[in-house]
């Protein structure tokens, strides 16, 4: 059996392994901000509005009116710029970040793919979809761009004030996941979601294309769905996306001229929407806006390598993902899982919750049973055991999460009522960590009863465990939808853990499998935070 754990810890690691490099990373121009990867999308954004309010009075900033404005602004996925703190530029880079998220968690690997390989979406990059074929594909997809790209100004319009500035109160429900509140469909101004939208776009076609020496015109749209299908025809299909092209930092100056022209461009959208006086006007100020920056010149061919693009020098991917090599996030508070799990992603520090577990079985087993020889179950004999001390003790704990992060800290009773039995009482402080921007919230206050079970071993040197929580949670934050102070219930389970005997009335307790679910909130919009920790702690008294 020993043999058999440590053969499956190592084939799972392997398998888990060969999964994530074959996972394919999502396609996007220019990154949005994660834990691995620049806020391309973000910058851009953000020097594009900063130029418009310093030329247009009507785009100042717009306070946060709620609550739950402060409550969300607080809890970004996304750092903003020391000036971007106020409702209208958060509402304006969440919109921008929209396209490329729909509402999904960037560290979901799976769900993010799925909504940038739509082909039903490419409009919203500046890609090709299925049908914009050669000849005449580039013109198909630059057109569809064009029209959402004016779809969206247009909708911004809609939520101007009778004065021509974007309004407060008047908003639309986006769905976003935000730091530690996770899912939620957020109400923001209108008009700065829309735009967002639509300046996302508008930069995507900077690096989706292959363009003239100045970056005006487009000469070739590329095509992402052919490149990740694996079935892309260059002759028929047009050029792959390129990864290369959405590097915002460390650029060579064909890219730095590219990226130069997008916010340019970006900037010069924003001011179309508030400059004129007519709504007629701006839409006819957006149209020259595009007029200049996103227009299609023909004559580029696959047959003369299209017009021997500068770009086709620049790494071919299947895409350029939220980062690079998928979503990571940290956690651990033991000095091992906290390195680990601030450079494995998701799957990784999974595999090894499980291989740390099964390391700690194929250890058990093997200074139970005799090698070359099958396990067998050993009698409890209290013989050969040292006596169970007093019945009362006290236990200390830290963990920290290996799945969403966060650390915990408790103080706990325990009573022995029989000799296999424990039950407790737990206080627990569970802050919570955002990781883009790195920050740490006061989380939850958790008081939770456990119960117990220990599986005896012959000489008592150490026992197996099993261990069950239930009580209350207490939000310690206010998140969005989330008011602080909000109590709800604690749920938690550590199925089996190790507990080394340290003295005759002092035991080490290591919880490589806990499993950690405070619900502060329960009506409403139900909100949990899961979490996977890995534990450690001292028990004094209470022994079996």
């Amino acid at each position: 059996m020993s043999r058999f754990a440590a053969v499956l810890a190592r084939a799972t690691a392997v398998l888990a392994g060969l999964g994530i490099a074959a996972f394919p990373a999502p396609a996007r121009a220019y990154t949005v901000q994660t834990a691995v990867s620049p806020g391309c999308h973000e910058a851009i954004s953000m020097a594009a509005l900063r130029v418009a309010r310093s030329a247009s009075a009507a785009v100042g900033p717009l306070p946060l009116v709620t609550g739950d404005d402060a409550a969300m602004a607080q809890d970004l996925p996304f750092t903003p710029d020391a000036d971007m703190h106020d409702l209208g530029a958060i509402a304006f880079v969440l919109g921008v970040r929209d396209n490329d998220l729909k509402g999904v968690s960037p560290e979901d690997l799976a769900a993010i793919s799925s909504v940038q390989a739509d082909p039903t979406t490419q409009d919203e990059h500046c890609l090709r979809t299925d049908g914009d074929v050669e000849p005449g594909g580039t013109a198909k997809a630059v057109a569809r761009c064009r029209a959402f790209i004016l779809g969206k100004f247009t909708g911004a319009l809609g939520y101007l004030d009778a004065a021509g500035a974007p309004s407060a109160s008047a908003r639309i429900n986006l769905e976003v996941t935000l730091a530690i509140r996770g899912g939620a469909s957020v109400p923001l101004p209108g008009f700065y979601v829309s735009m967002g939208q639509a300046v996302h776009a508008l930069e995507d076609s900077f690096a989706h294309s292959y363009r003239t020496n100045d970056a005006t015109k487009i000469t070739a749209s590329l095509n992402f769905l052919g490149v990740q299908r694996g079935n892309l025809d260059e002759a028929v299909d047009g050029p792959p996306h390129r990864v290369g092209l959405d590097e915002c930092t460390g650029l060579d100056r064909e890219r730095e001229t590219k990226l130069s022209a997008a916010e340019k461009a970006a900037t010069d959208l924003v001011l179309a929407a508030l400059g004129p006086a007519s709504h007629e006007a701006k839409i006819a100020a957006a149209g020259q806006v595009l007029d200049t920056w996103l227009t299609y010149k023909p004559g580029c061919t696959y047959a003369n390598r299209w017009c021997n693009a500068p770009e086709q020098a620049y790494e071919e991917s299947v895409g350029c993902a939220v980062g690079r090599n998928g979503a990571l996030h940290g956690g651990g508070l033991v000095a091992v899982v906290l390195a680990f799990g601030a450079l494995a992603g998701r799957r990784w520090r999974r595999v090894a919750a499980a291989s740390v577990l099964t390391l700690l079985l194929t250890t058990t087993e093997a200074r139970a049973d005799a090698p070359g020889t099958p396990p067998a179950p050993l009698p409890v004999s209290p013989a050969t055991r040292p006596e169970p001390g007093s019945p009362l003790g006290v236990y200390v704990s830290a963990g920290g999460a290996i799945d969403k992060a966060a650390v915990s800290g408790a103080l706990g009773l325990r009573l022995r009522v029989a000799r296999s039995w424990l039950v407790g009482l737990d206080v627990e402080w569970n802050p919570w960590i955002a990781e883009v921007p790195l920050a740490v919230d006061e989380g939850s206050l958790n008081i939770y009863g456990t119960l117990i079970h220990r599986w005896l071993t012959h000489e008592g040197a150490y026992d197996l465990r099993t261990s069950i929580h239930a009580g209350s949670s207490t939000a310690l934050v206010a998140l969005f939808g989330v008011p602080r102070g909000t109590t709800g219930i604690y749920l938690g389970a550590s199925f089996l853990a190790i507990e080394f005997r340290l003295a005759h009335s002092m035991s080490f307790v290591l919880e490589p499998g806990e499993i950690a679910f405070p619900l502060p909130q329960l009506k409403g919009v139900p909100f949990g935070y899961l979490q996977y920790r890995v534990s450690i702690g001292l028990q004094w008294g209470a022994t079996s």
